[in-house]
This record gives C-alpha cells, sequence and structure tokens, in this order.
C-alpha cells in the first residue's frame, strides 16, 4: 500500500485505491511505515510566496513530508520554483543529497497536463536508474499555469500519477 498525503479532497490518488490522506483526514496524524506520495502546500515555497498569506504551520507541512519520505520512502512533488530545492533542503534537479535522495525535474504536461506546469521530484528509497522511463509528449501546450483554476493548476494528471506509483511499488 502507498498512501498520498496532502491531497486535495478529489485528488486522483483516491482514484487509483491509495491511502489518501486530504485536509479532513490530517496527514499530520499519519503514523504508517508505507511509502508515501507527498504533495505539501507550496504556497509558501514557490516563485509567488510573497503573495501568500504568511503560515508557519503550515510551512512546516513540508519538513513534515520530508521526514516521512525519508523514514518510509517516497516521492514529494513541488513547483520548478520551490525554495525546497536550493540545496539546503532538498537536492537542486541532477543532484543526490547525504541521504540518498535525488531530485529532478519533470513537465508535467508529458503526462497530460493542459500546462507545462514544470515540476521538481525528490525521490527518496529507489534509485535513479530504477526509475521507469519518463514518458515524453511534443502535443501542443495549450494552458498556462497563472491563468487556471486553483484545482486544474493543483490537479495531477492521472498518468504522473500512476508514474509514481509504478516506481514507489519497487520499494
Amino acid at each position: 500500500m502507498i498512501s498520498a498525503l496532502f491531497v486535495r479532497k478529489d485528488s486522483i490518488y483516491k482514484e487509483l485505491g491509495l491511502d489518501c490522506w486530504d485536509l479532513e483526514r490530517n496527514a499530520k496524524l499519519f503514523k504508517g511505515s508505507n511509502p508515501v506520495i507527498c504533495h505539501p502546500p507550496c504556497g509558501q515555497w514557490g516563485r509567488l510566496r510573497g503573495l501568500a498569506s504568511v503560515d508557519p504551520e503550515q510551512k512546516e507541512l513540508a519538513f513534515f513530508a520530508i521526514e516521512k519520505i525519508r523514514k518510509n520512502g517516497g516521492v514529494l512533488e513541488h513547483p520548478e520554483s520551490s525554495q525546497l530545492f536550493l540545496g539546503d533542503i532538498l537536492p537542486v534537479p541532477g543532484q543526490y543529497d547525504k541521504f540518498g535522495g535525488f531530485s529532478m525535474k519533470i513537465n508535467q504536461s508529458y503526462f497530460g497536463h493542459p500546462a507545462r506546469k514544470r515540476t521538481y521530484l525528490y525521490f527518496y528509497g529507489i534509485e535513479r536508474f530504477e526509475l521507469l522511463p519518463c514518458p515524453i509528449s511534443f502535443d501542443l501546450v495549450y494552458g498556462n499555469v497563472a491563468n487556471m483554476s486553483k484545482k486544474l493548476r493543483e490537479h495531477t494528471p492521472v498518468n504522473l500519477a500512476k508514474w509514481l506509483i509504478e516506481n514507489l511499488e519497487k520499494i
């Protein structure tokens, strides 16, 4: 079983049968030992962090997620501009950290998102060479994340969710 932490109430991970922890279930209560897919809030970490309301408790959820990933194995997903990936907290894409975790950059459009949606992923518990090939799509990207609804901006394409699950099943 894989758990998905900090997911939307209408998360694709629920449809795919994962053990999901949304706002109502409260991911901070997660005590499991199974691999995790973590989507901690990015507002205070991302490119527009200056516009986000300051909430130290919410910002700390990223550290909670990292702790669970390093304990259980898993992946953290955050936007390309996330301050988590400056090398002090998580490694920049293409690099490993002192714990053996590594980061990579993807475009969610490769998995069917209507915008390019550049994303950083941090993996722990699996080696880079063990990852399934990342699909590449040359389909027309017609959307711009900045002009999308919050729901569509936060949407995880089903093909990305399945790719992450398939990779974490190896842990």
